[in-house]
């Protein structure tokens, strides 16, 4: 016996319509508390990126004093990071650029992948150069001292 197909029931009752806004099963992106797993991981990497900024900055406070010691002749771009160093200490700003670990993450959290790619890559270039011109900045007096020490005082 050959069973039938079954027919749908046909009524003279109205369906109601749908809702007219977005169904509660609509897909939706997840917001931050459904995402903890990335906030940390973003938390991480901004922290790290914010902890070697202000660990340059303390090596310049610390090197600003060696260069006054020895009454170097300093060049513009020392004078520069140090003119920095001095506004950063002043107006506290090692406390504010602490925030940045904390408020990133929110911000980007909401961004599609590839551009939360492309902000990271940028802050990562930034934080290079901020750290190459650190460096260069710092050494060109330090090798100066370096060569005043090493030479004999009656020979240069």
């Amino acid at each position: 016996m050959a069973m039938m197909p079954r027919q749908p029931v046909v009524s003279n009752v109205e369906q109601p319509a749908p809702p007219a806004g977005p169904s509660i099963l609509a897909y939706r992106r997840p917001g931050f508390a459904a995402r903890p797993r990335q906030y940390l991981s973003d938390l991480v990497m901004t922290g790290g990126l914010v902890g070697i900024l202000v660990m340059a900055m303390a090596v310049v406070g610390r090197l600003e004093q060696v260069f006054f010691d020895f009454h170097l002749k300093l060049p513009w771009i020392t004078a520069a990071i140090l003119a920095v160093h001095a506004v950063y200490n002043r107006f506290f700003l090692w406390l504010a650029i602490w925030l940045i670990p904390l408020v990133a993450p929110l911000l980007l959290g909401q961004a599609n992948r590839r551009w939360r790619r492309w902000a990271y890559f940028a802050a990562f270039v930034f934080v290079a150069i901020i750290i190459i011109i650190i460096v260069v900045g710092m050494m060109m007096p330090l090798t100066t001292l370096l060569q005043g020490i090493s030479s004999p005082a009656g020979k240069k």
